[in-house]
Formats: C-alpha cells, sequence, structure tokens
C-alpha cells in the first residue's frame, strides 16, 4: 500500500491542479460516470441530494464539485498530495465538503451513498476492498463501483508485458513512456480516429483526446503504466462479489473498459 500511496502522491503532485482546470476533462468524465450508472444529471441529483455521500478513492478531488448539493460529501483518499489539493479547492467556499486522508481499509463510518469509482481494482485484493466499502453503507443505501475489466487475449498479454517494465521504471522514465503513448494515441486519431480506437481496445491503452489539455491526456496514460497494482476482472467475477455481498443490483453496466455497478445494499 505504500508503493500506491507514493505512486498516487506523485501522480497528484503533476496533474492534481489540471484536473481541476480542465472543464472539458470534468464533463466528459461526469457525463461518462451518468452513462455508465445509467442515470441523468435529474436521477442523480435524486440520490444525492441532501445525503451523506462519501466517494472513495477521490484523488485530488475533482468529482467533488459533483457532490456539493449533498446534505455532505466526504472525499476519501490515501494520497496526501491529492487531499492537500481538494482542500484548497473546496474548504473556502464549500461548507459541506469533507476531505479525509486515510487509507479505505482502515477508514470507519456510514454513509447514505458511497462511490468507489476507479479505484477498487487498484488495491492489493479487489473484493476486499469492495467488502470493506459496501460496510460503510447503511443498509437500504446505495453503493456505485467500477472495475477495470478482463479484454482481449491479445489487449491482455500487452497490458501485462508492458507494465511489468512501466511500473519497474523510474518516474521520469515511466512518464517518457506514457508520453510516447499519448504521441502515438494523437498521430492514429490524425489518420483515422477509428483506427485509434481500434488500436487502443484491441493492442494496447494509447489515450488521447483532443478537448483534453496535455496534462490531462498524460495523465491518463500515466496513470495505467504507473501503479504497480491495476486488477482485471471479468463480468462472472462481479456477479459473484454481488451475490456474496448480498447486494440487490439497480443497474450493471458492461463497458469496453470496465464493470459499473449500481446496487442497494
Amino acid at each position: 500500500m505504500e508503493n500506491m500511496k507514493k505512486t498516487y502522491d506523485d501522480l497528484w503532485f503533476r496533474f492534481g491542479y489540471a484536473t481541476h482546470s480542465d472543464a472539458n476533462f470534468r464533463e466528459f468524465q461526469f457525463t461518462w460516470f451518468l452513462k455508465r450508472f445509467g442515470l441523468d444529471s435529474l436521477s442523480f441529483h435524486e440520490i444525492i441530494d441532501g445525503k451523506t455521500v462519501l466517494e472513495v478513492g477521490t484523488g485530488s478531488g475533482a468529482f467533488l464539485g459533483n457532490l456539493i448539493t449533498a446534505k455532505a460529501a466526504y472525499g476519501l483518499d490515501q494520497s496526501e498530495v491529492g487531499t492537500d489539493i481538494a482542500r484548497q479547492v473546496y474548504y473556502k467556499d464549500h461548507k459541506n465538503i469533507h476531505i479525509i486522508t486515510e487509507d479505505l481499509m482502515k477508514h470507519e463510518g456510514q454513509y447514505d451513498v458511497v462511490i468507489a469509482d476507479q479505484v477498487l481494482h487498484h488495491l492489493p485484493d479487489t473484493y476486499k476492498a469492495l467488502e470493506k466499502t459496501v460496510d460503510l453503507v447503511i443498509l437500504g443505501g446505495v453503493i456505485m463501483f467500477y472495475v477495470y475489466k478482463k479484454k482481449g487475449l491479445v489487449r491482455e498479454f500487452m497490458d501485462t508485458f508492458l507494465r511489468f517494465f512501466t511500473t519497474r521504471l523510474s518516474t521520469g522514465g515511466c512518464l517518457l513512456f506514457s508520453e510516447f503513448m499519448l504521441w502515438l494515441g494523437k498521430t492514429l486519431t490524425k489518420i483515422s480516429l477509428p483506427l485509434q480506437r481500434w488500436v487502443y481496445w484491441n493492442i494496447a491503452k494509447c489515450f488521447y483526446n483532443e478537448s483534453f489539455y496535455y496534462d490531462n491526456n498524460l495523465r491518463v496514460n500515466y496513470d495505467w503504466y504507473s501503479p504497480k497494482i491495476a486488477h482485471r476482472h471479468t463480468e462472472e467475477e462481479v456477479h459473484l462479489w454481488i451475490k456474496k455481498l448480498n447486494l440487490t443490483p439497480d443497474h450493471i453496466h458492461i463497458g469496453d473498459s470496465g464493470i459499473s455497478v449500481k446496487a442497494h445494499v
């Protein structure tokens, strides 16, 4: 866990403010979130308005801006750098937003809604992390979580092969590799967007979105190639977790990159 903390302290030091200043990035992320969890803006606010909401893995807090109508919104992350940025952004004007610097597995509390989006697969045991997250939801409350999905054989082989080396590089070396993959994504996009998407989903992650700031394009690639832990899971695994944890699923979305679940506890 200390290695993961170091990885994300470094990531948020380099990219934490960019996630707040890039409006196109924030809009894209929220729209993608709503789509994956079967929501629109109205139904999302019906879930969170006037409720206590915990976001697990808040990072530098870019998503917390969508939770300002909650009775109280809590951003939980073990990264001191990320949570310091979140405090700087929110504490002056949003008294209902609270930042907690703590390891998920040590956190205690109960919340109406818990969101664990794009985080649990970076912990040593995804299921145990999900089990802990479910324990933080009040009976009858809502949990929303997303985990990476296992992809095709070639992409899985390339992910394992490339990450074997990139997770062992120095920070500078991994950044250079991530810059190369960003360059590759941008070059392929200029040739043909369908070509870039085919390579992206079938060969290797080379993210590029022309509407994002450069730093956020780089961060998305670095966030894949840098963390030592990035578990991928099957639909069967996720359905088994839902059953074992006695969750009542409201919506399950199987996407190209991952599996999103909204459920009642």
